[in-house]
């Protein structure tokens, strides 16, 4: 086998295995999820190409403690780091 091979399988390999062990620990502890809340803003477009940001109603959103996402969350880091949403209208 080459090295181009090697790099190729380790490229499929290393990820799949990192997301195998972070579905087990989710399971192992019993799908630790969280909650965060989210602010909301409308993004109302203006004259000249400005847009207008208005509050919107904030929403709580659950996320799962993992480095990936599971069950349809997203994982609470990300969650987390993007706290703010922009609605287009």
């Amino acid at each position: 086998m080459n090295w181009l091979q090697r790099i190729l399988i380790l490229l499929v390999a290393v990820p799949a295995v990192c997301y195998l062990g972070d579905s087990a620990a989710v399971s192992v502890r019993g799908n630790p999820t969280s909650k965060v809340t989210i602010k909301q803003y409308l993004a109302i477009p203006q004259k000249g190409n400005r847009l207008q940001y208005v509050p919107a109603e904030s929403v709580t959103e659950e996320c799962i403690e993992s480095l990936f996402p599971h069950g349809g969350d997203r994982p609470c880091w990300y969650v987390t780091t993007h706290t703010r949403r922009q609605i287009d209208m």
